[in-house]
């Protein structure tokens, strides 16, 4: 039925005195496919959505065939003879689309257009177009990323007895009656990749079929029915046998990932697949993988590095005891949805559009989901993440938004103490519509906010994305926080407001030109002898739009797990780029250019808005792409110099940026394309040292501010080598000191970046004195030959 892989059809199914069979009765009465098509589902799973009775409730529920997948949202209906029916409204596409994770991601059916009346149109529907469902899935699966901690009792339950039978058909009781699409989601996180089972369910059904893998029912109905090879679970039983134990690790495991951030939620699943691989591993029973993936997640935290982020203390059982399985404390949500303010975006890099900003996060008290600390963890200060917390504007994400996204700017709301301005950004791609409660795509409007930078799919890159940006302002910029807008637009600072986050935007114009206002000096005057002849300039504070691969805690389509498919093709992207004429053009070409294509074009010399569009471009599709495509951006983003520096010539580009914005973007830029890799030792370090050393030292201003964006902060990710570079630099001291008796620097040395340097200077090192040796011996034999 779908016509394409990036489209789906519509199907509605309710009662009715003329469906599409022709006769009065419960049928399809509306679709988008073919008509056949959708006669043939309903023949099909007809059972499933006939679904009716008292216990009847919204649920959603996913069907698979051979080669296509139905999701549905099915509704109590009352039919016209005053009966209980059910209202289906179905999306049927391709197993590769609506893939388990993106069906969950889709349970709350808020994407553009699930509004049809159901209950009353007939006829044809429109095609669903992938890209509309982008932000509602992102959107879906942050709630129930959010939702985990409140259903963890539900979910350990229910991991155990899978563990215990994963081959099973199960039925879950769901009591509380909003448990089961955490659940569900929690359950495929961590065990979707291992098992090659369909993921089918119903979030609640009043019959146990045995079509669906995992059925949510509100009360047992009496006796379990019969040959279906179901296993009933009260997923609030305890029995206290190993499988629990193994389960209240895991679900502790996923919380603190997923609390934690950079792919940390990823971590239960890359550690059951990398102890399951094998043909004797995949033998083994699915209890004692899970304990080896356990053991070697907690071997790889307590060796991992310190420079990652400080997880939250947590209650764990004294050292030689056995964990419990206790899971964590379920919190109930709070009932006040985060607010927003509006702002403006760079007129530069949306092609001189208007539209609206990331609302700001929370930055009041941190605490526990519920809003409670954890045992034995201090009251967080009143304003500001607490430790190794990310803030909502310091976390790279991408944005992959097209234009029908942007709205008019709503108006301003007064700002609050605890609040942070919103973001300035401006996103050609991003997906996200913008509202108060889904300012955070990864949380519940119900309950505060968590931050999750996501990991582009490597084992180490949690630490990778940690915060690295000062918990406050420096202090050379606390005066411009107290200073009205250079471009007066009738907005001030208050004189004496100390929140750093309260400064006046400066204000760009609405063309995509360069603001007169920045012929003001950028250097401080030096203090006396001993000042630093390299000093951090002064410059207004400007958030980044290079942001990278995960959105607050969202996940945009290129994140969406389960998501992983490539593009490689030719279309002539690097060419037909610097003869387009209007942005929408170049925006066109780039959402169809292949991956080498994007970093083919990054290579060469762009407009600056033009880099917007292939850098954005680039974070959408980074989590999906190969080791060896981030790899190659990693070492684009570096030999460009992160694009710090305004090339020769950029006077004439009128979508160059100012000197803050342009050293805003490039510091994130490192944190999302390169800082992931020097986490896992697989970045030139000696090329970014250097890099960094200029950067230092450079005569632009853009290049110092993003020198200190990079490094002043809690945790930059840097490794030592690279901090003894710079510090070497600072004080003129060469970068490889001559030991006595040492051979002279880079007599023996290679390529800074060569790990087997040290290696193969001690191979060559033997293998020298061993031929002197022979060659000795050879001699002393010939000459005592000679006189004998």
């Amino acid at each position: 039925m779908t016509r394409s892989e990036n489209e789906v059809d519509q199907i509605v199914f309710r009662w009715d005195s003329e469906n599409l069979t022709g006769s009065t009765g419960f049928g399809p009465v509306a679709w988008s496919g073919p008509r056949d098509e959708a006669e043939n589902l309903f023949r099909t799973f007809g059972t499933v959505l006939r679904a009716s009775g008292e216990e009847t409730r919204p649920a959603l529920v996913r069907l698979e065939g051979r080669s296509t997948v139905m999701l549905v949202r099915r509704s109590p209906f009352t039919d016209a003879g005053g009966g209980t029916s059910a209202l289906c409204h179905a999306l049927v596409g391709s197993t590769e689309l609506l893939q388990p994770a993106i069906c969950l991601g889709l349970h709350a059916w808020n994407w553009e257009g699930a509004d049809v009346n159901a209950a009353r149109v007939r006829g044809p529907l429109p095609v669903i177009q992938e890209e509309v469902l982008v932000p509602a899935t992102g959107r879906g699966q942050g709630e129930l990323d959010g939702a985990l901690e409140y259903a963890s009792e539900e979910l350990t339950g229910t991991v155990a007895e899978f563990l215990r039978h994963p081959d099973e058909r199960f039925t879950v009781l769901d009591e509380r009656g909003d448990t089961a699409a955490p659940v569900l989601w929690g359950l495929h996180s961590m065990f979707g990749g291992l098992t090659s089972r369909r993921w089918t369910f119903a979030t609640h059904d009043t019959v146990e079929l045995t079509t669906l893998r995992f059925v949510f029912v509100g009360r047992w109905s009496g006796a379990a029915s019969r040959n279906t090879g179901r296993r009933r679970i009260d997923p609030r039983e305890r029995i206290g046998d190993p499988a629990e134990q193994v389960a209240a690790r895991l679900v502790r495991h996923h919380l603190r990932g997923i609390e934690e951030g950079g792919g940390g939620e990823y971590a239960i699943g890359r550690a059951l697949h990398e102890v399951s691989s094998g043909s004797a591993a995949r033998r083994t029973p699915l209890l004692e993988t899970a304990t080896r993936a356990l053991d070697a997640l907690d071997r790889r935290r307590a060796a991992g590095p310190t420079a990652g982020p400080t997880p939250r203390p947590r209650s764990e059982p004294p050292t030689g005891q056995p964990p419990t399985p206790q899971p964590p404390t379920p919190q109930p949500p709070p009932t006040d949805p985060p607010q927003s303010t509006a702002g403006r975006l760079w007129a530069w890099a949306s092609g001189g559009r208007a539209a609206e900003d990331d609302p700001p996060p929370e930055t009041g008290p941190t605490a526990g989901r519920g809003g409670t600390p954890r045992a034995g963890e201090a009251p967080a200060a009143p304003a500001g993440p607490a430790p190794g917390e990310l803030r909502a504007f310091d976390r790279p994400g991408p944005s992959d938004r097209p234009d029908y996204w942007f709205r008019e700017d709503p108006p301003e709301k007064p700002r609050e103490e605890n609040r942070r301005p919103s973001s300035p950004q401006s996103d050609p791609y991003d997906h996200r519509p913008r509202s108060p409660e889904l300012a955070d795509p990864r949380s519940r409007p119900s309950r505060a906010p968590r931050q999750e930078p996501p990991a582009p799919g490597l084992p180490d890159d949690r630490e990778a994305y940690a915060d690295h940006r000062p918990t406050s302002d420096a202090p050379h910029r606390a005066d411009l926080s107290k200073r009205p807008s250079e471009a007066g637009d009738g907005r001030s600072a208050s004189p004496g407001d100390d929140d750093p986050g309260s400064r006046t935007e400066p204000h760009l114009p609405e063309g995509p030109g360069r603001p007169a206002a920045q012929a003001r000096s950028h250097h401080r005057p030096p203090q006396g002898p001993g000042a630093d002849p390299y000093p951090r300039p002064v410059l207004p504070r400007a958030e980044p739009v290079w942001t990278g691969p995960a959105a607050v805690r969202g996940r945009p389509w290129a994140k969406v797990r389960g998501r992983g498919r490539e593009r490689e093709v030719e279309t002539g992207l690097v060419h037909k780029l610097s003869v387009a004429d209007t942005v929408e053009e170049a925006r066109r070409l780039v959402a169809g250019g292949g991956n080498r294509e994007l970093l083919d074009a990054l290579r060469r010399p762009q407009a600056y808005l033009f880099l917007t569009l292939l850098l954005r471009e680039t974070a959408r599709r980074l989590p999906s792409w190969e080791h060896a495509l981030r790899r190659e951006l990693c070492e684009v983003a570096i030999g460009r110099e992160f694009w710090a520096v305004a090339p020769p010539g950029a006077e004439a580009d009128t979508s160059d940026p100012p000197e803050e914005q342009r050293a805003a973007n490039a510091a994130e830029l490192y944190r999302w394309a390169v800082r992931p890799l020097l986490a896992r030792g697989d970045a030139p370090v000696g090329t970014l040292a250097e890099l960094l050393a200029r950067l230092r030292t450079g005569p632009a201003p853009s290049a110092r501010e993003a020198f200190w964006l990079i490094v002043d902060g809690e945790r930059p990710g840097l490794p030592e080598a690279v901090w003894l570079t710079l510090l070497k630099e600072a004080y003129g001291v060469p970068r490889t000191a001559p030991r006595p008796g040492a051979p002279t620097p880079g007599a023996a040395a290679g390529h800074p970046d060569d790990p087997g340097n040290a290696y193969t200077r001690r191979f060559l090192g033997g293998a020298g004195a061993l031929i002197g040796f022979l060659v000795v011996a050879i001699l002393v034999i010939a000459v005592r030959g000679w006189f004998t």
